[in-house]
């Protein structure tokens, strides 16, 4: 599943993270190791900031805050918030870093200010967390 989210085929790509979604909403129990383990590796394409999929992902991990079904796995969160620490700058249309379309940079940066908002509201009481997100909520 994690090679498809990997390919270059928008399509696949938003396939798995919907496949993932609804694997993750089974919530059975004996397959949350791998569905973590899974979540975990997906979490690495907004910490590295892949172009191609990046916007699918966040959409993905935005809709699991939001329904609340992922766990507060440390290392999915530090791939997040370091991914969102970046893009903040990266998505500005004056450095533009993907070289992309204004709207694919007006797009990528609206679907991540929608993860950093569902991650502020969820973790407010978290400083270390919330202090990352200051900027997109700014």
């Amino acid at each position: 599943m994690y090679d498809i989210t990997c390919s270059s085929d928008l399509r696949e790509i938003n396939a798995a993270c919907k496949a993932i979604y609804a694997a993750v909403s089974m919530k059975k129990s004996e397959h949350k190791e791998s569905i973590n383990s899974l979540l975990r590796k997906l979490s690495l394409n907004v910490r590295i900031r892949r172009f191609q999929g990046l916007s699918s992902v966040m959409h993905l991990f935005y809709n699991l805050f939001y329904s609340d079904l992922l766990n507060d796995d440390k290392e999915i969160m530090d791939n997040l918030i370091f991914g969102l620490d970046y893009l903040i700058e990266e998505t500005k249309l004056s450095n533009n870093t993907f070289a992309c379309s204004t709207n694919q940079c007006l797009s990528l940066r609206a679907t991540a200010n929608l993860l950093a908002y569902i991650m502020y509201k969820k973790f407010e009481g978290n400083e270390k967390i919330t202090t990352h997100l200051l900027p997109w909520k700014n």
